[in-house]
């Protein structure tokens, strides 16, 4: 609950703003008349906000937790040296964060670095809430968006380095007086064009306001803070308020003048609201009032969601026309009629250039006075604002209801699941329209075969013996008469269909499809993403049932990318529901849904709902939902979640621990068939090679084990699910004592300890780090797109890596092998081929990795060796089908050793180093292996072992 005098405090805030220097005082001294510490909180937030040429505008909202929780702790931080940047003098400051001018040490510039305070390090919101402005903004490269150098924890210090930009904010420059229109029209096409760039990213700002746009001396216009209000907004709506409270505004306070009627409601958003809040801010630009106001905050809001601004005429004669009719298109309360994009008003406001250049400067007296009688509200007219507030209540909680009424009408609030029992081991599988059979893939000795079952029987037949190959993405059409699946050649692959009801061959349809396809509604049409793995780039593609008609909808470029694990149709076939992120790494915001339409190849965004991680999305043929199979985190297993296609409302369907991929729903929408795989994992010891003697010392006491490593002959530590997030345990080798070694929120996996059990590397977010043994001393070694798979060497002073440097979700990349200094330090590359997960052979001088052929898909990786220092491959080694990826050395460094899976048994395999054939050392009979780690003197190994299951379920309506 935000307290009342948090609320006074806000609102006077907003006023004192808005108040020209010379009256500031006068205003003070009415406003706070006989109480002084409201006057010192006003004072001292004005400071604040006037600091240090305005970088750190904060709003009220965090300025306001000040006053309710005590004044946050300060820390000089003055000379200090913190990941590469030395502190200078301090910016500002805000609940949050401390903002400091500094130096990079690295290249000499001076940057704006935001660190978090100590006492929300801890907390895994506050961190993330810190995190978010970096993971929106650092999507975006633009001159008019501030550019985020760097987002990294040292020293347990969590900081963000952004650009540092000498300047002030909007808010001062309009303080100062008006300004001629001219100049306005120069600052509005700027904000309008980095809003365009940031919602072809899919990134809604959600907190356009003078206070969040700044001005360099040579005029530049920089946008600060994406992320921020959208953050704020979450926290909120997940916070258990009341109705009364969800509709008391201020709740994004210091912001509630700049919203859209949409955001005001609290409903979903698309990037028509960051339209209209520009629309708010031109409007104060050109009448230096802005268009809604009151005495309290819920004046201001009930004048967004129902009051028509006067004409900017009013004040400031001879606007011209074009202008004043392009920011009344920006503040249309419905934002079906208001102008459609950023793009649009971009070129609005280029084409009213020339009219601006004759219009006369507003009078400065007039302005001030107008700006009083915008704060004069006579008892009438507050009666009839306050009159409107309660409609304006009563018209939200209508909303709010016939919303939950909407979500109620759409299947899998609650679930059943029924596996089904199939014979083989199943890769794929598609429901028929009619939802009376199931088509599956199974993988077999003598090659994969389509089969079909008819539920409510136990009888499956073989609709199609395929030839030897990699096949996946079956789906029926939409009458049910064929059934369509690909076959993959290298990085693409060819569509074909067979006939559903069997004894029919094989009919190619069309060339380079490389993920799912998906069926208009009732019509003889299909999409799909393609990937161009030269281009970087990835396409929306409609094409004919048969194949024919293919044309290009939309393609996004690298950095920018599609998923193509599935897309959907609208129910009215008009529009394409895609997966869709800008991220380098599959971190927490990488992917969300956008809708792509058809006739005009726009691109907006459906939901707040983002994922780091995908496997399917499918649409309803009859309802206005989207089904998505995605995680949270990148370490994390793929669950289902329904999104509602009409305002974005996400509803996670599963909480368990299994993978739910190759999604497809029968017509009624109310049956969905899913691939579901679980691996469990123990912890074993082994002596080396002595299968027989193999002992569990963990007994299914871990959950979601990742990877391990002896940091001595008396000590191991491993990854595993703490939480939300996988972190760094540790255990006796008898089993006894586990405890867990790190608290933090973010995954932590591929653990490897140094030789001499001084430190642990391990990957987090896709970059290199070193801790100390117990945990502490945090460092990040790599700055890569996607650095992963570390390994020391045998002195301790290297670090071998894997980086993929052109990585990005989805397009994916080519990794090759380096290695940086223990300490940190440039890196070097090793290998220019396409190789990864390195390990450091025993006597330090080569390295083992897989070498990967891209023309031969489904084919293990061959084993590489390569000299530590740098150069061409010393031995290349082939390996049996069955071969996982990742390769190990023998205690000795006269072989090399791999796990080799056979149905669902593991075994280990040995290849000595000086040629000959491969032959298996271990004799298990059951269960797979998923990773080992030898100790350090060699006699034992850890190996990850358990069991990997994948079965078909159907999950319909709980009762």
């Amino acid at each position: 609950m935000l307290s009342s005098r948090y609320h006074e405090i806000n609102t006077l805030l907003d006023e004192l703003l808005e108040v020209p220097r010379n009256r500031r005082a006068e205003f003070l001294e009415q406003a706070c008349a006989g109480d002084p510490e409201l006057r010192q909180t006003l004072e001292g937030l004005l400071a604040a906000y006037e600091s240090k040429e305005g970088f750190l505008d904060t709003p009220a909202f965090t300025q306001g937790l000040r006053h309710d929780s005590g004044p946050p702790e300060w820390s000089d931080l003055s000379g200090r040296v913190i990941g590469g940047y030395e502190i200078l003098q301090p910016l500002g400051a805000g609940a949050l964060a401390q903002v400091w001018l500094a130096r990079d040490q690295r290249l000499g510039r001076f940057i704006a670095l935001k660190v978090l305070r100590t006492k929300f390090a801890r907390d895994r919101n506050q961190l993330l809430r810190f995190e978010q402005e970096a993971r929106a903004a650092s999507k975006l490269s633009h001159p008019n968006i501030v550019t985020i150098h760097e987002i990294g924890e040292s020293d347990g210090f969590h900081f963000i380095a952004e650009e540092f930009i000498e300047g002030v904010t909007l808010r001062k420059r309009l303080n100062e007086g008006p300004l001629p229109l001219d100049t306005i029209v120069e600052i509005a096409v700027q904000i309008a064009t980095a809003l365009a760039a940031a919602h072809k990213a899919g990134i809604i700002h959600r907190d356009i306001k003078p206070e969040n746009l700044m001005i360099r001396g040579d005029g530049l216009v920089k946008v600060l803070d994406f992320g921020i209000a959208r953050l704020v907004e979450k926290d909120i709506e997940h916070a258990g308020e009341s109705q009364e409270n969800l509709t008391t505004p201020g709740l994004i306070l210091g912001t509630v003048k700049y919203m859209s009627p949409e955001q005001a409601r609290g409903t979903a958003l698309d990037t028509r609201s960051d339209v209209f809040s520009f629309g708010v801010v031109l409007y104060e630009m050109v009448a230096v009032v802005a268009p809604f106001g009151g005495p309290t905050a819920a004046d201001t809001l009930a004048a967004v969601l129902a009051q028509q601004p006067a004409p900017v005429s009013m004040y400031r004669p001879n606007t011209p026309a074009r202008l004043e009719k392009l920011i009344a298109l920006c503040l249309k309360k419905d934002r079906e009629e208001r102008i459609a994009s950023a793009n649009e008003v971009c070129e609005e406001l280029r084409s009213v250039g020339s009219d601006v250049s004759h219009a006369p400067a507003l009078d400065t007296r007039s302005a001030i006075g107008a700006s009083s009688r915008s704060r004069t509200f006579p008892r009438k007219r507050l009666l009839s604002a306050l009159a409107v507030g309660f409609a304006a209540l009563a018209s939200f909680v209508l909303a709010w209801r016939i919303a939950q009424r909407r979500q109620s009408n759409l299947p899998f609030d609650s679930v059943e699941m029924t596996r089904l029992t199939l014979p083989g081991s199943v890769t794929d599988a598609t429901i028929a329209p009619n939802g009376k059979a199931v088509v599956y893939l199974v993988r077999e000795a003598q090659g994969p075969s389509l089969w079909i079952r008819q539920l409510g029987g136990t009888q499956d037949s073989r609709l199609l013996q395929l030839q030897p190959g990699i096949y996946n993405n079956l789906i029926y059409s939409p009458d049910g008469a064929y059934i369509y699946y690909v076959q993959i050649h290298s990085l693409t692959g060819t569509l074909y269909r067979i006939r559903a009801a069997g004894g029919s061959q094989p009919e190619k349809v069309l060339d380079d499809v490389n993920g799912p396809i998906s069926f208009r509604p009732e019509a003889k049409q299909f999409g799909f993403i393609r990937l161009d793995p030269l281009r970087w780039e990835e396409s929306l593609i409609v094409a004919n049932a048969d194949g024919s008609g293919e044309r290009r909808v939309i393609t996004r470029r690298r950095p920018y990318y599609y998923s193509r694990s599935g897309i959907g149709w609208s129910l009215d076939g008009k529009s394409i529901y895609c997966l869709a992120g800008s991220q380098s790494f599959y971190k927490t915001g990488a992917y969300h849904v956008v809708r792509v339409e058809l006739a005009s190849a726009r691109e907006t965004p459906v939901s707040g709902q983002t994922w780091a991680w995908v496997g399917s999305l499918i649409a309803s043929p009859t309802k206005p939902m989207l089904i998505v199979a995605g995680s949270e985190h990148s370490e994390q297993e793929l669950q289902l979640w329904r999104v509602s296609s009409v305002d974005g409302h996400a509803t996670r369907i599963t909480r368990d621990l299994s993978n739910y991929a190759k999604l497809s729903l029968a017509a009624g929408s109310q049956t969905l068939l899913a691939v579901r795989r679980a691996r469990t994992a123990d912890l074993w010891i082994m002596p080396w090679g002595k299968s027989e003697a193999a002992m569990d010392i963990s007994n299914g006491e871990f959950s979601e084990l990742t990877s391990a490593t002896w940091l001595n002959d008396q000590k191991i530590v491993y990854s595993a699910l703490s939480g939300e997030f996988i972190n760094v345990w540790s255990i006796d080798p008898s089993g006894q004592n586990a405890l867990q070694v790190t608290h933090v929120a973010k995954d932590q996996s591929e653990l490897f300890a140094t030789r001499d059990g001084r430190y642990i590397l391990y990957q987090s977010e896709g970059k290199i780090w070193r801790m100390d043994a117990d945990g502490s001393n945090a460092r990040q070694l790599t700055r890569g797109n996607l650095d992963v798979h570390p390994a020391p060497s045998r002195d301790g002073q290297w670090v071998a890596y894997a980086s993929f440097q052109g990585w990005s979700p989805s397009v994916g990349g080519s990794p090759s092998i380096w290695r940086v200094p223990i300490d940190g330090g440039n890196p070097i590359q090793i290998t220019t081929d396409s190789a990864s997960i390195p390990v450091v052979s025993p006597d330090g001088t080569r390295i083992a990795c897989a070498r990967f052929a891209y023309d031969k898909p489904g084919s293990p990786a061959a084993i590489a060796v390569y000299p530590f220092e740098g150069g061409p491959a010393m031995q290349v080694f082939e390996r049996p089908d069955g071969s996982d990826d990742k390769v190990y050395w023998s205690p000795d460094g006269r072989a090399l050793d791999y796990i080799v899976t056979r149905g669902e048994t593991s075994n280990l395999w040995r290849q000595p180093i000086t040629g000959g054939m491969p032959f298996p050392i271990t004799k298990f009979s059951t269960d797979r292996l998923f990773f080992l780690n030898a100790s350090p003197g060699g006699q034992r190994i850890l190996l990850g072992r358990g069991k990997e299951l994948t079965d078909l379920v159907l999950i319909t309506n709980g009762s």
